[in-house]
């Protein structure tokens, strides 16, 4: 046998035929693999599979977008390269949803000249945006606005909870394009507390109000712009002159929200109280205390979790489960004699099992006394006052009884609590068109299941899987061995 034949009756072989059939497929697969990823990397698209949809628009965005008639630019402030890439992939799906969002990048220290006129609300650093229409109308985020963050009680560090960058673009994009900007004045003197205290200037921001100092002394009234004036945790009582300044423009149609402190408010403050007569209401100065253990927090039975009661403010917190603290709290009534044009709605209450310490100066616990009065009580009201003109505008109050309540710490403890104030303002103001666009959390959950799907699982991973493989195995082997 020539060794010509031999190569021609090898290259004729079944061995050479399968094996030649592997390769080519092989090769075949090869192919397709590597060119659906090159036509993948060119198509747009992109598909987000994260639990939070972190690259993806929410609806509320892209409909915001959707109907944007004037250009914004949006600038990043940093060094080239060195941009947040989550933040980057949002700004970048919002210039590729809507036409009208131009996006720009600004090195401060090779052009330190451009944030200046951007500047009058605060410095800028690098990470923070500018929102813009002109150099009139514009926002600003700061760098850390962009996710939000929660103390670690193990570590006591802040830690990243989740992205807002989402959240805050889109709030800046509806205050820059809005046709009017609503205003929100709190009254400063009288030892009351400002929204930089509760840590909620961003937040009322945030939802597309500007925040304003006002003195009334100073001011001679209530300026002519002023959609709500707020009024917290007033620890002296109000003059004369400015409890008519507050009179007459409630009287046209004014809003005012008002928190009280049963420990720091006046023993007598006659004219603050007379403003709340005007609308039906007065002060029990009680020490609410709550005998009911679901309704309250911490073991401590003045650390209250009130009712909701069915309101368009505290409606969606009781839909969403979301529990509202209120420490160290007074009783508010509703007086016998009141004007018929009003409206009183009650928004928090104690339950049944409740009663009010009269002697809380001097107790020396909460525990139930014979001169103690029984509950139930309510600790926050709304108040509508019928416009007496046709066509004019209806006055409006919020009144609560613990101003604690907004204090960061017990922020943090209770998600309502902030929900419950911004819902406040929306009703005062009649706010009804904005949008709310939530953060999406950074936070990874281990999958949980059961010990019986544990089991099946294990069975399947441990014995199934490997069976299956070793059949696989066998039968490959079998039919070679024939070849």
């Amino acid at each position: 046998m020539t060794v010509k034949k031999t190569i021609l009756d090898s290259l004729k072989s079944r061995k050479l035929r399968y094996g030649g059939y592997a390769t080519l497929l092989a090769v075949a697969a090869l192919a397709v693999v590597v060119g659906v990823n090159l036509v993948v990397d060119r198509v747009p698209a992109k598909l987000d599979m994260t639990q939070e949809r972190l690259y993806s628009l929410s609806d509320q965005t892209k409909k915001l977008l959707g109907g944007l008639t004037v250009d914004v630019t949006i600038t990043s402030l940093g060094r080239p390269g060195r941009a947040d890439k989550l933040v980057k992939e949002v700004l970048d799906r919002m210039a590729a949803t809507s036409r009208h969002i131009r996006l720009q990048s600004v090195d401060p220290e090779t052009n330190p000249g451009w944030a200046k006129p951007y500047t009058k609300t605060g410095t800028l650093r690098d990470g923070s945006l500018v929102v813009a229409v002109s150099e009139k109308k514009f926002r600003t985020i700061d760098a850390y606005d962009l996710y939000n963050y929660q103390m670690n009680q193990q570590t006591y560090q802040q830690e990243v909870t989740s992205l807002a960058a989402e959240q805050r673009l889109a709030s800046a994009l509806q205050f820059v394009t809005a046709a009017k900007v609503l205003t929100v004045y709190v009254a400063k003197g009288y030892d009351t507390q400002d929204l930089a205290a509760y840590g909620l200037v961003a937040a009322v921001e945030g939802q597309n109000y500007a925040v304003k100092d006002l003195d009334l002394l100073a001011a001679g009234g209530v300026p002519a712009d002023a959609d709500v004036v707020l009024l917290a945790n007033p620890g002296r009582d109000l003059t004369a002159a400015d409890t008519e300044h507050l009179r007459s423009w409630l009287a046209r149609g004014g809003r005012l929200m008002l928190l009280l402190d049963l420990q720091k408010l006046p023993e007598r403050a006659p004219q603050l109280e007379e403003l709340l007569g005007n609308y039906g209401l007065g002060v029990d100065r009680l020490l609410v205390v709550e005998g009911d253990a679901n309704r309250y927090a911490f073991g401590r039975p003045i650390y209250l979790l009130p009712k909701y009661s069915y309101h368009d403010i505290v409606s969606p917190l009781s839909s969403a489960k979301l529990p509202l603290l209120m420490p160290v709290a007074m009783a508010l009534k509703v007086l016998d004699l009141k004007k018929r044009s009003l409206t009183i709605e009650e928004l928090l209450t104690t339950s049944e099992n409740s009663w009010g310490k009269v002697n809380y100066r001097t107790a020396t616990s909460v525990a139930k006394e014979a001169v103690d009065r029984d509950g139930p009580f309510t600790l926050a009201y709304a108040v509508t006052d019928a416009a007496s003109a046709a066509g004019g505008r209806d006055a409006k109050l919020v009144v609560v009884s613990s101003a604690a309540f907004l204090d960061p710490q017990y922020q943090q403890a209770a998600p309502g609590n902030r929900d419950a104030f911004l819902n406040s303002l929306s009703w005062l103001s009649e706010k009804k068109d904005d949008i709310s666009v939530s953060a999406k959390s950074l936070r990874s959950y281990p999958l949980r299941i059961n010990q019986l799907w544990g089991l099946v699982l294990s069975a399947v991973v441990v014995f199934v899987l490997p069976l299956l493989m070793l059949g696989a195995g066998l039968g490959v082997w079998l039919r070679r061995r024939h070849l």
